[in-house]
């Protein structure tokens, strides 16, 4: 089991960016994680996208641009979801 604590969370919905600040069990001081993302639709499906992200600990980076595939990259939004994202234009 991964032990994390997200210390902080910024979202710029223009952007389309997500800044967290979290601490990772093991490691001696806290990681920044940006990600870039978007929103596809279709029909009455949403998909969050993970377009890019950026570690400040490089092992993390090299994981995910090695071995974390493109369809893992997309995950579908629950239609419980939906209103939230429209409502915060995310």
């Amino acid at each position: 089991m991964l032990h994390l604590k997200i210390e902080n969370l910024r979202m710029d919905s223009t952007e389309k960016k997500l800044n967290c600040k979290m601490e990772l069990a093991g490691e001696t001081a806290p990681i920044d994680v940006e990600v870039h993302y978007k929103i596809e639709q279709e029909g009455n499906d949403k998909t969050l996208v993970i377009t890019s992200l950026a570690c400040s600990r490089e092992w993390i980076h090299r994981i995910v641009q090695d071995f974390v595939p493109e369809d893992k990259r997309r995950i579908p939004l629950p239609k419980e979801a939906h209103t939230i994202v429209d409502i915060l234009k995310i």
